[in-house]
Order: structure tokens, then C-alpha cells, then sequence
């Protein structure tokens, strides 16, 4: 992938915590979850830990998925298994499943899984990444997924 050189735009769609809110208090710096759009002059674009703010950012490109459609690396929330998703829908966060069949529907070419639960183990989020593998493999995909580690290496675009 090539280096981001020269100008980039990051834009804001999101920046409250775990969980979204709503009320006058909070209308200065925004109540919607995480949500960091990046895009370089030479069209690299980067959308980082899809949280509730996608829904604005999804607004502004007008179409459903288009906001993540061939984005070079998409960092998105999957907190949960889909079992666990199952118990808390609306909760502010994800599946591991819902990140990549949203990467494989926006033809991402590398899809980071973030915002791990604090339970899980290294192990459970190996098995994760496995399950992700044969989705993608399942749909013949050409995505990479991989998980966000503060102990690896940099992510290199």
C-alpha cells in the first residue's frame, strides 16, 4: 500500500465513549460513539472504530456503505461474538460478524477488528480471527482482517 504523503483530512463523526447520548449538555463536542474518517491527497481513506457516528458519516455520502466502499483499511468496533450480541443489541458496539460482512459488502481491502472486550482472552480473539478467515474465504473476498495489538508492530499503508 502506498505511504500517506502530503495533506491529510481527519474528520470527527463521532467521540463519546461506549455508549451513545443525547441532551443539550452534550451538543458542543457531539453524543454520537467513535467514529474517525482520514483521507490523504493521494485517496488513501482510512475510517476508524465505526462506532454510532458512522450514521452521520453515512449521511454524508448519502448511501448506505459507501462511507466504507473500497477503503484501504477499515478499524471497526467487535466487541461481541454474535451470541453476545444477541443479549445487547444497542449497546453501542458490534459483532465480529457484522464488521466482516460490512467490510466484505464495502470491498475493504483490509478490515482491523478493535475495541476487544475486556473479558476476551488472546486466545478467544485468535479464534475470532479464524472465524473471520473462513468467512472471508466462504465468500471469496479479497480482504484482509486482522486484530488491533498495542504489542505488534505499526499498521503499514
Amino acid at each position: 500500500m502506498p505511504a500517506i504523503k502530503g495533506e491529510i483530512e481527519i474528520r470527527f463523526w463521532g467521540v463519546r465513549g461506549s455508549m451513545p447520548v443525547c441532551s443539550p449538555d452534550v451538543v458542543g463536542y457531539g453524543g454520537c460513539t467513535p467514529c474517525v474518517e482520514i483521507i490523504a491527497d493521494n485517496g488513501t481513506h482510512i475510517v476508524l472504530d465505526a462506532g454510532t457516528g458512522i450514521q452521520a458519516l453515512g449521511m454524508h455520502y448519502l448511501k448506505i456503505f459507501n462511507f466504507i466502499r473500497s477503503a484501504d483499511v477499515l478499524i471497526h468496533d467487535a466487541q461481541y461474538t454474535p451470541m453476545e450480541y444477541s443479549a445487547k443489541i444497542g449497546w453501542g458496539h458490534c459483532s465480529f460478524t457484522t464488521a466482516v460482512r460490512a467490510a466484505i459488502y464495502g470491498q475493504v481491502k483490509h478490515l482491523v477488528l478493535f475495541h476487544h472486550d475486556p473479558l476476551r482472552t488472546d486466545a478467544q480473539i485468535r479464534e475470532m480471527l479464524q472465524s473471520c478467515a473462513a468467512m472471508v474465504r466462504a465468500s471469496g473476498a479479497a480482504l484482509t482482517v486482522s486484530a488491533a495489538s498495542q504489542t505488534a508492530s505499526p499498521l503499514q499503508l
